[in-house]
C-alpha cells in the first residue's frame, strides 16, 4: 500500500521560478518517485495552473493579521510577523478536518511561514524544510549600513500597508530586530516539534544541530536536476554578469556594495567591461546605478534562457554581504562551467568551498584582482571552469541528493 503526504506551502512547485519554488518542485518529484499520494495545499491568495491537484487556501484577512501582531505584542503567541500574515483560524480549522478524514504518513512543511500548523497535526511525523536561517540574514542585515527595498523579501507584498512601513530606514531596523529574535527562537523551537528540518546549507545544519538532541536537522541542496552539466561552457570576453530576484534584499543588497565599493575600481582599470544584471524587479536604487554607469551596464531585465546568457559571460560575480543559506546562482553557474568570483558570505553554506574553482575574495581589492584574473589568464579561467564542474558532480549530483532525501525520510 502506498504511502501518502500533506504539502502545506505559500510555495508551488515551479523549476523556473524562485529558489524556493525550485526546492517545493525538488521534493514533490522525490516523493512522486517514492511512489507517495500526494496532496497539495497552497496558501495564497493568487490563483495557480500546475500540473498537480491542489487545494489553494486564501491567506488572512487584514483584521486577523492585526490580531496576530497584536497577541505577538502581549505574548500570548509567540511566532514571527511573517508568520502572522499566513496564520488564521480558518485554515487551521481546514487542516484539523483533512487531518481527521485522512491518515497521512507525512506532513510536509514549506517554508517557517506554516511552521505554526504544526501543532494540529500532533503524532504525524512531520518535515519542516526552511530552507536556510532567516533570522541569520535579518542579523546581517540589521548591521548593515546599506538601505535596502524591502528588508523583509517576497513575503511583505502580502501586505501592502507593511511594504509601505518597510520603506523608512529606521522602521526596517525595528522590524530586523524583532524578527530577528522571533523567528531564531521559532528556528530553536522547530527542532523539537519536527521529526526532521531541512537546511540547504550544511553550515547552517551545523548551527542549528547544536539545539537538538536528536541531531535531526538535514542538509539538502537546492538543485535544478533538468540542467545538464555536459556542456560546461563560458565566453572570454570582457563581461560580468550577476543574476537573481532583484527586490530580494540579499540581491539589492549585493548590487548597492558592488557599485558602491567595487565596480568603478574594475572600469578605471578597464573601461571596456561590461556588466550585466539579469532578473525580474530590479529596485529604484539598482536602476539608478545602471543609469549612472549606463556605458558599462546593461540591465537586461528577466531572460526566458538564464543559462545562454551567464554562459555568453566570461564569469559570475557573487558580492552577498547578507545573505543565509546556499545561493542557488552559484550551484547553477558551477553546473555551466562559468567562473564565480564571490564574496565569502556568497559561498558559505557550500561544502568544501576550496574545491571548486570559485575565487573567494575577502576584500574588494581581492574582488578587483581575481575578476582581472580570470578575464586575463584564459587557461586560469578554463582551470577554474573545469573544476567547477567536477565539484558539482562529486557533491551535488542527483544520485548524492536522493541519498540525503532517503536518510531524511527512514522512521
Amino acid at each position: 500500500m502506498s504511502k501518502s503526504i500533506l504539502f502545506i506551502s505559500p510555495f508551488y512547485p515551479d523549476n523556473s521560478e524562485s529558489p524556493r519554488h525550485r526546492a517545493v518542485y525538488n521534493h514533490i518529484n522525490y516523493f512522486k518517485s517514492k511512489n507517495y499520494k500526494i496532496d497539495f495545499i497552497y496558501l495564497s491568495n493568487s490563483e495557480i495552473d500546475i500540473d498537480i491537484e491542489f487545494t489553494r487556501l486564501s491567506l488572512p484577512s487584514i483584521s486577523e493579521v492585526l490580531k496576530n501582531i497584536i497577541l505577538q505584542l502581549l505574548s500570548l503567541k509567540k511566532i514571527s510577523l511573517q508568520s502572522s500574515l499566513f496564520y488564521s483560524n480558518s485554515i487551521s480549522k481546514y487542516l484539523k478536518k483533512i487531518n481527521s478524514n485522512n491518515k497521512y504518513d507525512v506532513i510536509f512543511f514549506e517554508s517557517i511561514r506554516t511552521a505554526p500548523y504544526q501543532e494540529v497535526f500532533q503524532s504525524t511525523y512531520k518535515i519542516l524544510d526552511l530552507g536556510d536561517l532567516i533570522s541569520r540574514r535579518y542579523g546581517l542585515l540589521r548591521t548593515s549600513k546599506i538601505k535596502v527595498n524591502n528588508v523583509l523579501g517576497q513575503f511583505s507584498n502580502q501586505s501592502s500597508f507593511l511594504n509601505i512601513m518597510l520603506k523608512n530606514f529606521f522602521v526596517q531596523k525595528i522590524i530586523l530586530f524583532t524578527e530577528e529574535k522571533l523567528i531564531k527562537r521559532m528556528e530553536i523551537d522547530s527542532v523539537k516539534f519536527f521529526d526532521k528540518i531541512i537546511l540547504v546549507s550544511q553550515y547552517e545544519q551545523s548551527l542549528l544541530n547544536k539545539y537538538s538532541n536528536k541531531a535531526n536537522v538535514h542538509w539538502i541542496p537546492n538543485i535544478d536536476f533538468s540542467q545538464s552539466s555536459n556542456n560546461p561552457k563560458f565566453t572570454l570576453n570582457k563581461s560580468l554578469s550577476f543574476y537573481g530576484i532583484l527586490n530580494n534584499p540579499h540581491n539589492e543588497h549585493a548590487l548597492i556594495y558592488f557599485f558602491e565599493n567595487i565596480f568603478k575600481k574594475i572600469i578605471d582599470k578597464d573601461s571596456d567591461i561590461d556588466f550585466k544584471i539579469i532578473g525580474k524587479n530590479p529596485t529604484d536604487q539598482i536602476v539608478k546605478f545602471a543609469n549612472q554607469f549606463s556605458d558599462n551596464v546593461i540591465l537586461k531585465g528577466y531572460v526566458d534562457d538564464i543559462e545562454s546568457n551567464i554562459k555568453d559571460s566570461n564569469l559570475l560575480i557573487v558580492p552577498i554581504m547578507a545573505g543565509s543559506g546556499v545561493k542557488t546562482k552559484v550551484l547553477d553557474s558551477i553546473c555551466w562551467g562559468v567562473p564565480v568570483v564571490s564574496s565569502m558570505e556568497g559561498v558559505s553554506g557550500m561544502i568544501n568551498i576550496e574545491e571548486s574553482g570559485v575565487m573567494l575574495a575577502n576584500n574588494v581589492d581581492d574582488f578587483v584582482n581575481n575578476i582581472f584574473k580570470i578575464i586575463n589568464d584564459k587557461d586560469f579561467a578554463s582551470e577554474c571552469s573545469e573544476k567547477s564542474l567536477q565539484y558539482y558532480k562529486k557533491y551535488y549530483s542527483k544520485h548524492a541528493i536522493d541519498l540525503k532525501y532517503n536518510s531524511m525520510i527512514i522512521h
